[in-house]
C-alpha cells in the first residue's frame, strides 16, 4: 500500500528523514518494500486495516516508534436538518453517514493533487480528489454524490434481480442478484463499497453534494468483487473488515476540508449507525507477562507501552485493565497486549535462549487410538471415510465473523454434512457408503460451547432400503469393539445403547440411512472394558476363501452371517478382494475373504482348519447362493 512521505510530514513535522523511518518501521510495525521519491510502499497487515491504513495511523506507529504519542485532534459530528437515508438490511451496512453540503467553488489543491499522486491515484477533480484524499489520511473510503441528480431518497439495499450499471469510468457491468447498492427511486448509484456510478457523478457543474461514509459487511464486499471481477481501493479496504468508528472519522475529515477548501456549507447530515459500541477489556498481569516472553520490564516501561498506543490503564490489585483503543480491533487476548509491548520496546530486545523443558513420561491419546481402529474397521466393512466443513448454513454455533454467508454455524450434528454428501455423489453412484469422525459444537444453556467428537455413518442406495446395512455395520463395529450392545427402535428412529447407556441413534430419510454416536463417550466405555490378554504363543493360521454371488448381496450381511457361527478359533475376518468383470460370469461377483485362525491352547492342525472352513462355506452356499471358486 503506497504512503505519501509528504502527507505524513504534514500530520506529524516531528517525523524523522525517510531512510530512518524506514528502519523505524521494520523493526516496530511493517515490512517496507520500496522508496520510490516521496512514496513509501508499506506491507500492512489484514488485521491492522482498520488503524494503519491511513496515513494518520502510520505517523502514530512512527510516533511511537520514536517514544512520542502523536498528537491529532478529530472534531465531532453534528447532525443537522433532515436527509431521506434509509438502510434495509443493517446486517450487511453497519453504519451510514450522508451529509448534504452546498458549494462556492470548485477549485483543486495542488497539495492534495501530489499526495493522491504519491499515493497511486489519479486527480479527477475538486470533490472526487477529496474524498480520495480522506481515504489515503484516515483509511476511510469516502463517495460524493451530485444530490440534484439523486431522485427521491437513498437506500441501501440488495437487489433482488439483476442489473446493468455504468461505472464512473463508462464501463457497463452486469449486477447479480443479492448485490448490496446505493440506489434511489430511479435505480442504482452505486455498488456499495465497490464503485461509484456515471449517472449521479459529481462534475465542475455540480452545486450541492451528498457525501457518505459508511461500513459494509466484509463478506459481502468480497462476494461481490468475485462476482463482478472488479477490484478498486474501497473494495480492498471494506473486505478487511472496517470498524463503524472509521466511518466517522472519515466524515470529519472530509467536512472539514470541503468547509476550508471549498467553502461548503452543511445543509443537512444523517448518521445511521447499526451495530453497538462495546469497551473491550482485557487484563494485563506483568508476571504472566514475563513467564510468557521470557524477559522483564518495569511497570512504568509497560505503562509508557500502552500510553503510546492510546490505551487507558487502571490499577486492580496485581493486575491490570486495559481499556483497548476502538480502532485496534486485532487487540483481542492477553498475548496479544504482550506482543504489543514487545513490538513497541522493540523485538531484539528479547534476549534468546533456549526453553528449559521438563521431559515426562510419554501418554497414550485414547481418542487418537480408537479413532484408528474404529476407521480400519469401517474401511474394512467398504466405507469410505469423508472430511467435510465443520461450517455449515443453518444449524449449529452462530459464528460472530462467518467466512461465507453459507457457512454461518459451527456444525452441532455430523448428519447433516454426511447426507448432503451423500446426496451429491448419487450423481455418479447408485451406493455410497461413508463415515467421519470430527468435532462437533455443542451450546450450553448458560451460552458456553465447547466441543466434541462426533462419529458419523451414512448409507445410501437408490434403489432399495438402507436401513439394514447400517445396522448390519454398526453390529459388526461394537462387535469387533468387544462391545456389549443393544438396539430399542423408537418410532422412526434406532436408539443405540452401550453398556446400557444411550450413546447414539440411527434413522432413515428416504433412501439415506444414517447414524451418529458421541465418540467420546464411546472412547470412555471401550477404555474402562481394557483388560490384559497374554501374547498367544502358537501361530496364527490363514485360508482363504473366494466365493461367487449375486450382486444384490451385501457384504455387510456374509460379514455378519460368518461372525454368527461363533467359532473361538476364528480371530479376524477380512475382505482382501472384490471382483466384477468379463473374467467371471455375467450376473455374479467375486468376493474374497481372508480367514485368521488361532488357539491359545495348541496348534490348529490342518483337519481342524478343514472343518472351520467347510463350516463356512456351507453357511455361504446354503444362505447367499454362493459357488466357491
Amino acid at each position: 500500500m503506497k504512503f505519501s512521505y509528504k502527507l505524513l510530514k504534514k500530520i506529524d513535522p516531528k517525523i524523522k528523514e525517510r531512510d530512518k523511518i524506514i528502519n523505524d518501521l521494520i523493526n516496530h510495525s511493517f515490512e517496507v518494500d520500496e522508496v520510490l521519491d516521496n512514496t513509501l510502499d508499506i506491507s500492512i497487515l489484514p488485521n491492522r486495516y482498520n488503524d494503519a491504513s491511513g496515513h494518520i495511523g502510520i505517523a502514530r506507529e512512527l510516533a511511537i516508534a520514536s517514544n512520542r504519542v502523536l498528537k491529532y485532534e478529530f472534531k465531532t459530528l453534528e447532525k443537522k436538518g433532515k436527509i431521506d437515508i434509509e438502510v434495509e438490511d443493517n446486517k450487511y451496512c453497519s453504519r451510514y453517514i450522508g451529509a448534504v453540503l452546498s458549494l462556492e467553488s470548485f477549485k483543486t489543491t495542488q497539495y492534495i493533487t501530489d499526495v493522491l499522486k504519491d499515493g497511486g491515484i489519479k486527480s479527477i477533480n475538486g470533490i472526487v480528489d477529496v474524498m480520495n484524499y480522506v481515504m489515503l489520511l484516515t483509511g476511510q473510503p469516502m463517495h460524493a454524490f451530485d444530490y440534484d441528480k439523486v431522485v427521491g431518497g437513498i437506500k441501501v439495499k440488495k437487489i433482488n434481480k439483476k442489473d446493468k450499471f455504468i461505472t464512473l469510468d463508462n464501463i457497463e457491468i452486469k449486477i447479480p442478484s443479492g448485490t448490496l447498492v446505493i440506489a434511489d427511486d430511479e435505480g442504482v448509484l452505486a455498488i456499495a463499497g465497490v464503485k461509484g456510478g456515471k449517472r449521479a457523478e459529481v462534475t465542475e457543474k455540480t452545486k450541492k453534494i451528498l457525501v457518505e461514509a459508511a461500513t459494509f459487511n466484509q463478506v459481502s464486499i468480497f462476494k461481490t468483487v468475485k462476482a463482478i471481477n472488479l477490484k478498486t481501493d474501497a473494495s480492498l479496504r471494506f473486505s478487511h473488515n472496517l470498524c463503524s468508528d472509521l466511518a466517522e472519522r472519515g466524515m470529519v475529515e472530509a467536512l472539514d476540508i470541503l468547509k476550508k477548501e471549498f467553502k461548503a456549507e452543511m445543509v443537512a447530515l444523517k448518521d445511521l449507525r447499526f451495530d453497538k459500541k462495546i469497551e473491550k477489556k482485557i487484563l494485563f498481569s506483568i508476571e504472566r507477562f514475563e513467564k510468557f516472553i521470557g524477559m522483564s520490564l518495569l511497570e512504568k516501561d509497560i505503562l509508557r507501552v500502552f500510553e503510546l498506543l492510546d490505551f487507558k490503564v487502571n490499577k486492580k490489585k496485581e493486575v491490570f485493565e486495559i481499556l483497548i483503543s476502538k480502532f485496534r480491533v486485532d487487540i483481542e487476548t492477553e498475548e496479544d497486549l504482550f506482543e504489543e509491548v514487545v513490538r513497541v520496546v522493540g523485538i531484539n530486545k528479547v534476549k534468546p535462549e533456549a526453553p528449559i523443558v521438563s521431559i515426562g513420561k510419554s501418554l497414550f491419546d485414547e481418542t487418537l487410538l480408537l479413532k484408528n481402529k474404529v476407521s480400519d474397521i469401517l474401511t474394512g466393512f467398504s466405507l469410505d471415510e469423508v472430511y467435510t466443513y465443520s461450517f455449515n448454513k443453518d444449524q449449529g454455533v452462530e459464528l460472530l465473523n462467518p467466512i461465507s454467508l453459507d457457512r454461518e454455524f459451527l456444525r452441532s450434528r455430523l448428519t447433516f454434512n454426511l447426507e448432503e454428501v451423500v446426496k451429491n455423489n448419487f450423481r455418479f453412484f447408485n451406493e455410497v457408503n461413508i463415515f467421519e469422525i470430527g468435532r462437533v459444537f455443542i451450546e450450553e444453556k448458560d451460552k458456553t460451547f465447547f466441543e466434541v467428537y462426533h462419529l458419523g455413518i451414512a448409507v445410501g442406495n437408490k434403489k432399495e432400503g438402507s436401513f439394514l446395512f447400517l445396522r448390519g455395520v454398526l453390529e459388526g463395529l461394537f462387535r469387533k469393539l468387544d462391545l456389549e450392545f443393544s438396539f430399542k427402535q423408537d418410532k422412526n428412529k434406532l436408539i443405540i445403547y452401550i453398556d446400557h447407556k444411550i450413546i447414539g441413534l440411527a434413522y432413515e430419510k428416504e433412501n439415506i440411512s444414517i447414524a451418529e454416536i458421541n465418540f467420546c463417550d464411546l472412547v470412555k466405555v471401550a477404555t474402562s472394558r481394557k483388560s490384559f490378554k497374554p501374547i498367544v504363543k502358537f501361530p496364527l493360521v490363514g485360508r482363504d476363501i473366494s466365493v461367487l454371488v449375486s450382486p444384490d448381496v451385501r457384504v455387510g450381511d456374509m460379514f455378519s452371517k460368518i461372525q454368527k457361527i461363533n467359532l473361538k478359533e476364528i480371530v479376524d475376518i477380512d475382505m482382501i478382494d472384490f471382483y466384477e468383470g468379463k473374467k467371471i460370469s455375467d450376473g455374479v461377483k467375486s468376493v474374497t475373504f481372508r480367514i485368521m485362525m488361532q488357539s491359545n491352547e495348541k496348534s490348529i492342525t490342518s483337519k481342524e482348519v478343514d472343518i472351520i472352513i467347510n463350516k463356512i462355506i456351507k453357511l455361504l452356499e446354503q444362505d447367499f447362493k454362493g459357488k466357491v471358486r
